[in-house]
């Protein structure tokens, strides 16, 4: 995952001219602050995403096939450069390791906004389910505020990038309350497609981009961006997979 700065041009018209400003934002690809080691029973959804061989992201299973990510983890990358690994709570090594076939992101993912930011990754082989190893529904409803969710990943806990994979708990932010946060004076706007979690010295940050939020059992958010880590002030943002149910159906029927 890496750290960059994204400009967003803002639009503000006066009585004589269109006044064009440039804002940037510190934005990262997040990791697990304050979490803690996990199991990989304990989230057997979980995939590591490798780029060359090497931690890139994170994903959530659909199906023997069919994996859940963040645009910004696939866009620009060829699919033979991509492997899955399944199973395993050590994101280089053990349970099961796929080759991507194909992927499908969001036609409208914008990388300046970060709008859209979703994608679907069909394996050339099927996962092999078990306990360690299983599909995760996906929400039909975003959570009410303040409900308890957990986010998963091997992203950077602070100083460094763990073997295992980490938890964290973290509590759902309504989406008025998150439009209202410093990010819309940083020039960012928290748009109907995101959704907003956090908790105290708590969240997710480099590495973790692409992993799953999850509350009550299925997949509420896809992690996306945010500004620093943990910092106050400025929740995690996620791909609202409610908001995206559709299109995410439509894409699984249909990759080819």
């Amino acid at each position: 995952m890496e750290t960059y700065w994204a400009p967003l041009v803002l639009l503000m018209s006066t009585a004589a001219r269109l006044d064009a400003r440039v804002l940037y934002l510190h934005k990262w690809q997040p990791r697990i602050i304050n979490g803690k080691p996990i199991n990989i029973e304990d989230a057997p959804w979980q995939v590591a995403i490798l780029n060359d061989s090497a931690p890139h992201c994170g994903g959530s299973i659909y199906s023997e096939h069919i994996i859940i990510t963040a645009a910004h983890c696939v866009v620009g990358i060829a699919e033979e450069q991509l492997t899955v690994r399944a199973g395993s709570a050590q994101q280089l090594s053990g349970g099961q390791l796929e080759q991507v076939a194909a992927i499908v992101s969001h036609a409208g993912y914008d990388p300046i906004t970060t709008e859209n930011d979703i994608a679907v990754v069909r394996l050339a082989a099927p996962l092999e389910f078990g306990s360690l190893v299983q599909g995760i529904p996906l929400a039909t409803e975003i959570p009410e505020n303040g409900a308890d969710a957990f986010v998963t990943g091997w992203g950077n806990i602070g100083l460094e990038y763990p073997e295992d994979l980490h938890g964290v708990k973290v509590q759902m932010i309504d989406h008025e309350i998150c439009a209202l946060t410093k990010y819309p004076l940083m020039g960012y706007k928290i748009t109907e497609d995101m959704i907003c979690a956090a908790g105290e010295l708590k969240d997710a940050c480099d590495g973790d981009s692409g992993g799953p939020l999850v509350y009550n059992g299925e997949l509420v958010g896809v992690v996306s961006w945010g500004r620093g880590c943990a910092t106050p002030g400025y929740p995690g943002v996620y791909a609202n997979v409610a908001h995206f149910h559709d299109w995410l159906l439509d894409t699984i029927e249909n990759i080819q």
